[in-house]
């Protein structure tokens, strides 16, 4: 970069990204995930446990186990198919129009996504 020049602009996703590049990025989304999910997990079980929990309170909590754990395993199955990926690429393009969360859609698809971290502005939305 030339000193005094403006940063490197979003240039969008690369015409083409290696698959096992993609699935090891995805691992990565999966684990982090996982980790955020057991956060919660961790949160919302110090809430029941202050509170009367009902049965079905428990089986949400449950739930979130359930989706904790299957992050964390499809992130390490994912992983292991990075490594076993044949040489190949997709169209990132395809890949990036499919996605809804520009965040993560930057991070999966263009060439230094990788290395971005995710982004939060720390507020709670509620749908």
């Amino acid at each position: 970069m030339t000193p005094g020049a403006p940063p490197a602009a979003d240039n969008g996703p690369a015409d083409e990204l290696p698959l096992a590049d993609l699935l090891r990025r995805l691992a990565g989304e999966l684990a982090a995930l996982s980790w955020r999910a057991e956060r919660i997990q961790e949160v919302t079980g110090t809430i029941a446990e202050q509170a009367e929990t009902g049965a079905t309170a428990l089986r949400y909590l449950q739930d979130l186990d359930l989706i904790t754990q299957s992050l964390a395993d499809l992130s390490q199955v994912t992983r292991v198919l990075s490594d076993a990926a044949p040489v190949g690429a997709i169209d990132a393009g395809t890949v990036a129009e499919r996605l809804v969360l520009d965040d993560l859609r930057r991070r999966l698809t263009e060439p230094d996504g990788a290395r971005r971290p995710p982004t939060s502005n720390g507020s709670v939305a509620f749908f």
